[in-house]
């Protein structure tokens, strides 16, 4: 569903660059791991090349991507209406080489919504925790179909390590404490800060409106980042990705519990 967006495009633009200022304030290394990103589709995939944007959100890593290479086209799925009404409001379309997809990752036929079968990489971005191991597999069977041989799928996230009690465990958890408080004090924007100062905007109310009906429900489908079950480890990731067939998986960036990994079609 798409809603009208009537704010003029910079104040948009400003929406969606307080979403990225808060979203570092919890993944620090946010700007770090996208050029990550990036480096690796520069390194590995021909110039001209077809990106499906995972969990896209307002399109954050897909703005990033299209500016940094011009012969790239994305397709921004997300199923949040908010963000993807910021988005839309800050980005448009880019030129004719962003396209907006609205779909439910955990529905056997979300692939039918995206209007194309083949892609040469797969993004990613602090999104894919929120889902079940068993959605989690099937969403990976899914983007095995959809890559071309040779394509990429790169998923930058936070992953619970496989012994949480270890001292590094803490250690890290601490550190990531202490950056974000850091950031805070600093008078950086807080999440749940962002989405009542978003409640306020009326062009949004429709958006805020069709997010509760869809997303309410789906709740207890998914595991809060604070509760995520062991299933979701680095290492079940690399399981549920081998069973699916990718055929190379690697670590290609850490910043503590944050990684980006990287697997092969």
């Amino acid at each position: 569903m798409t809603f009208t967006e009537t704010l003029p495009a910079l104040v948009w633009t400003d929406l969606l660059e307080r979403w990225d200022a808060q979203q570092s304030v919890y993944v620090p290394g946010r700007e770090r791991g996208f050029e990550a990103m990036l480096s690796v589709l520069d390194a590995l995939l021909p110039e001209e090349i077809v990106v499906l944007d995972l969990a896209a959100g307002p399109g954050s890593l897909s703005k990033r991507l299209l500016e940094h290479r011009e012969n790239v086209s994305s397709v921004a799925v997300d199923l949040d209406p908010v963000l993807q009404t910021v988005g839309r409001g800050a980005l448009g379309d880019m030129g004719g080489r962003l396209r907006w997809v609205t779909a439910d990752l955990r529905e056997p036929d979300w692939t039918d919504r995206l209007a194309q079968r083949r892609f040469d990489a797969v993004l990613s971005s602090t999104a894919l925790h929120w889902l079940t191991p068993d959605a989690l597999t099937e969403l990976y069977e899914s983007l095995a179909g959809l890559l071309r041989p040779g394509g990429i799928f790169l998923n930058f996230d936070g992953f619970p390590l496989s012994s949480p009690a270890s001292g590094y465990a803490a250690a890290a958890r601490a550190i990531d404490r202490a950056r974000q408080d850091r950031a805070l004090a600093a008078g950086s924007e807080a999440w749940q800060d962002w989405w009542e100062a978003m409640r306020a905007v009326p062009e949004l109310g429709e958006a805020f409106a069709e997010r509760d009906r869809v997303l309410a429900p789906a709740r207890g489908r998914l595991f809060s980042g604070s509760d995520r079950p062991e299933g979701t480890t680095l290492e079940s990731h690399e399981s549920a990705l081998n069973a699916a067939g990718f055929t190379e998986f690697a670590v290609i960036w850490q910043d503590f519990h944050r990684k980006i990994f990287l697997a092969a079609a």
